[in-house]
């Protein structure tokens, strides 16, 4: 259905690689990145669920936007 770019931070070299990606992969590439994000990190090592542990952290809200793209390309495929 698409790629998701995860662990994405504001480094140069995270930029590019990114950038790369959408270049190869175009519009498969979901638009919403999945940030480094130390509640994410947090989450995983306790075993809990991110928006149980921390639903108001970024990571958290990148994730639901993220569903939200994935809904939508589910509906325009449906038509």
């Amino acid at each position: 259905m698409g790629v998701i770019a995860s662990l994405a931070d504001n480094t140069v070299n995270s930029q590019k690689r990114l950038s790369e990606v959408r270049s190869y992969f175009g519009a498969f590439v979901f638009d919403t990145a999945i940030p480094r994000n130390i509640k994410v990190e947090e989450a995983n090592d306790r075993s809990e669920s991110l928006f149980e542990y921390a639903p108001e952290s970024a990571g958290a809200e990148s994730y639901r936007k993220l569903v939200k793209e994935v809904l939508q390309r589910v509906e325009q495929k449906k038509t």
